[in-house]
């Protein structure tokens, strides 16, 4: 591939540029056995053509050919067919040997070749990106296609075919998140209809031009304590938490304010789950941003349980979104399994149960609600002991003929939901690999139905059936509803 970009205004040729992943040599081990099927498939084509040309010049060949000539056109395309099918797997070959965006985290960006593969993998910490474009390029045959550009500190620069570069993550949440985690970064983002750009420093705000043109927004930055929203009545305590769709605050409702409606704190703390909306109007980011911001609104807004959060109030202002929900004073499983270690097999399950009561009442909505992301970090066991369900920014109303984009944590997700085709039941395989965390203090292997058992000895066999059931990769073999893990959970508690 052709290693030059056109133009290359951020990433120069001082970088390392890295575009393949070759562990095995397969790419060119592969292209070779195929250019010699190709070759074979040519001759053999000529032979076919010359003994039908040399048809009844001879006994012997007259014969043959008579027979050849028979079957001359099914050959024909035969041979035709292979040499196509070669070229096509040899292609195949070169698009898995690419580069892709495997992961976004907190930490950083996570480039490689396979998802679920163990070969090697690259890591470009926040700290350490310092450009990202999105630029038109030369492919390896000369044609002109879009690359994605990732510049680190260490002189590497990643290039990415754009076509396969976002085949694990969103291209929106990924850039979401590049503007909330490194800030400093230079951004140049020419593709389509996202024309995002800036000025000559190199270390510059990346979406600072996009933020200010045509409108200008007062904070470009994370919102510090004290920070007053909706004219004073909402004043911000601490930051929460961050992540590709946004950010959430703790906020302190002002004295005497009159409280946002259904609203039970004492304390009038609040969470604001923030939604950074781009300037620019029209565009498709702008659509999404809002989308987001309006399908969790409404969702919730429909929501009423004891065990969900609450919202209570939303609203716009400097251009970001903020939902106004209930504050949790308590803390999340992954906290509490870090602290204390595996949960007692019994403890484990009543929570189970807990949180398959949460499942039938979202499951027997209408139409019935997939939250899509039932992990340990959105399950919060209040002071009281109450477990609540948080974070509904990837839930789905489940409609037999829509699509939905692949979210969630691969080690929570099950195949149909890795697939885009999320049932009711998908959130009773991420319960099952809930469980096995409260279990084992592990993360189930990804695609995997889990066994704790094998990892925690001590765990009895019935409820390692129970969790395998809940897990199971087949729906047919899984529990078909909510209802029906929780029955097994409760004979298990007896």
């Amino acid at each position: 591939m052709n290693d030059k970009l056109e133009p290359c205004k951020r990433i120069t040729e001082d970088y390392q540029i890295v575009s393949h992943q070759h562990g095995s040599g397969d790419f060119t081990e592969q292209s070779n056995i195929d250019t010699t099927l190709a070759f074979a498939s040519g001759a053999f084509l000529v032979i076919v053509i010359l003994l039908a040309t040399f048809k009844g010049h001879s006994y012997i060949l007259g014969g043959l050919g008579h027979e050849v000539g028979s079957l001359f056109f099914m050959l024909v395309f035969a041979a035709a067919a292979l040499i196509a099918g070669s070229i096509f797997h040899t292609n195949r070959i070169y698009q898995r040997s690419e580069l892709k965006i495997l992961d976004v985290t907190g930490a950083g960006i996570k480039i490689g070749r396979e998802r679920f593969s163990d070969e090697k993998s690259y890591f470009v910490p926040w700290s350490k990106l310092t450009a990202l474009e999105a630029v038109p390029g030369k492919s390896r045959d000369g044609k002109t296609e879009n690359f994605v550009m990732i510049g680190s500190r260490d002189g590497v620069a990643f290039k990415l075919s754009f076509k396969n570069a976002f085949a694990w993550v969103d291209e929106e949440s990924f850039l979401s998140q590049v503007r909330s985690e490194a800030p400093e970064a230079a951004l140049e983002w020419n593709v389509g209809h996202r024309q995002l750009s800036f000025g000559d420093e190199r270390y510059t705000n990346l979406w600072l031009q996009y933020f200010t043109v045509p409108d200008k927004r007062k904070r470009r930055t994370s919102l510090s304590p004290g920070t007053l929203l909706q004219d004073g009545l909402y004043e911000v305590v601490h930051r929460l938490g961050g992540g590709g769709q946004g950010t959430a605050y703790v906020a302190q409702v002002q004295a005497g304010a009159l409280l946002p409606y259904g609203m039970e704190s004492q304390s009038g703390l609040v969470v604001l789950k923030e939604y950074v909306l781009p300037v620019y109007r029209g565009n498709a980011l702008e659509q999404q941003k809002y989308e987001l911001l309006n399908e969790e609104k409404d969702l919730l807004g429909r929501i009423d349980h004891p065990q969900i959060v609450k919202l209570f109030d939303c609203f716009i202002e400097d251009h970001r979104g903020y939902l106004v929900q209930e504050y949790i004073e308590g803390e999340n499983l992954r906290n509490r399994v870090d602290k204390k270690g595996p949960l007692e097999p019994r403890e484990a399950a009543r929570l189970a149960s807990s949180i398959c009561d949460i499942l039938f009442y979202l499951h027997g909505m209408r139409p019935p609600v997939i939250h899509r992301d039932i992990t340990p970090e959105n399950l919060i066991v209040r002071v009281d002991g109450l477990l609540k369900l948080v974070d509904f920014t990837v839930a789905h109303q489940f409609e037999s003929r829509r699509a939905a984009n692949v979210v969630g944590k691969q080690a929570y997700m099950p195949p149909e939901q890795f697939r885009g085709a999320p049932l009711p039941q998908s959130d009773i395989y991420s319960m099952g690999c809930t469980l096995h965390y409260l279990l084992t203090g592990c993360d189930p292997e990804p695609m995997e139905p889990s066994h704790p058992a094998r990892v925690n000895p001590q765990i009895d066999e019935e409820l390692d059936r129970i969790v395998a059931t809940a897990t199971a990769f087949d729906t047919a073999r899984r529990y078909a509803t909510a209802d029906e893990a929780r029955a097994d959970l409760k004979l298990y508690l007896r």
